[in-house]
């Protein structure tokens, strides 16, 4: 007895295995689970605020998010499996953002965060009355913001998420406090709702629209950022064509570590805005603006002047060195 008992102990997976594990099916849940509750998010920084809001999720990535109190407030946001949607109160404006993530990217990203982050199961906790695994999502890297999770152990689904600044400071913490995973019937609920005002309104909106660097050249001429240095464990997701509200186009370039997201956007300094009659090209400044309190970078690339802005939610250090990476080195 003893013997067998051993046995099926050198059976277990290691303690970090069973993390990693754990942490796939808390991923996967999206695809699966079907519940709706209500969450509450608290904001630390840079001030605090606090959000509280209706929870509706149906499998295959189907959500709705109901606002009821914060800056968001009235505000309502969902997917519908494959496109993510906004809609203010009473639906008079209704916006179509963009789509979700694919299974390809929600693979790669989770095969990136195995090798650039340690997971680790740091004890139990009951939250809104389920039993919850605790899970602690460190990077092997400094300089990254890491993440802390409380894990239903029935459902997988995250009942609670903590998420740090590179420095260990708290920066959001969403809960939900409570959780019914009765079945639901109105698939409706997650379908991109009509407006109230007709037809969905033309809404000046940024957009993004995965292609390659070659395409996004040949199509627009128009060419992508590629940083010197970046940083330990990230690797580029995709280009984008990125159409700015005003309607100008730039170029996103995006990169995962598996948790984190560094994004790079080239704005042309001019923009061909027509021709005039003589058969010219009229050349104007880009109106794209891209979070105007971050630095824009002047560089060359391609032969062409570009204005870069780097956003990410790692060290400043390392947004700055991957923003001189290109002063350093003009592209051609």
């Amino acid at each position: 007895m003893a013997a067998g008992a051993i046995f099926v102990f050198q059976l277990l997976p290691a303690e970090n295995d069973r993390a990693i594990i754990l942490l796939e099916k808390a991923l996967r849940a999206p695809r699966e689970s079907v519940y709706r509750g209500t969450s509450v998010t608290y904001c630390y920084l840079p001030k605090p605020l606090e959000t509280r809001a209706d929870v509706w999720h149906k499998g295959l990535y189907r959500e709705r998010i109901g606002y009821l109190t914060g800056p968001l407030k009235g505000y309502t946001i969902g997917c519908d499996g494959t496109h993510n949607w906004q809609s203010d109160a009473n639906a008079k404006t209704v916006k179509v953002t963009g789509k979700r993530a694919s299974e390809e990217q929600t693979e790669q990203r989770f095969d990136l965060l195995v090798r650039n982050y340690r997971v680790t199961l740091d004890g139990a906790a009951t939250l809104a009355g389920r039993p919850a695994s605790i899970l602690t999502v460190k990077p092997r890297n400094l300089g990254n913001p890491w993440r802390r999770l409380w894990i239903d152990q029935k459902t997988f689904v995250a009942l609670r998420t903590d998420d740090y600044l590179p420095n260990d400071r708290l920066k959001t913490r969403t809960v939900l406090e409570t959780i019914d995973y009765s079945p639901m019937n109105d698939d409706l609920l997650f379908s991109v709702p009509a407006s109230s005002a007709g037809d969905l309104p033309s809404v000046p909106m940024a957009a993004t629209r995965a292609m390659s660097a070659e395409l996004i050249k040949e199509i627009y001429n128009l060419d992508s950022p590629r940083p010197a240095y970046l940083p330990p464990g990230y690797e580029l997701e995709r280009y984008y064509l990125y159409r700015c509200e005003c309607g100008d186009k730039a170029v996103l370039a995006r990169f995962v570590d598996g948790l984190n997201t560094l994004s790079i956007f080239a704005v042309p300094a001019q923009s061909i805005s027509g021709r005039p009659a003589d058969g010219s090209e009229s050349v104007d400044e880009s109106c794209c603006t891209i979070e105007e309190q971050r630095p824009a970078v002047e560089v060359q690339i391609g032969g062409r002047g570009y204005r870069l802005v780097v956003l990410g939610d790692i060290a400043d250090s390392e947004i700055k060195r991957v923003a001189e990476s290109f002063e350093k080195a003009t592209q051609s």
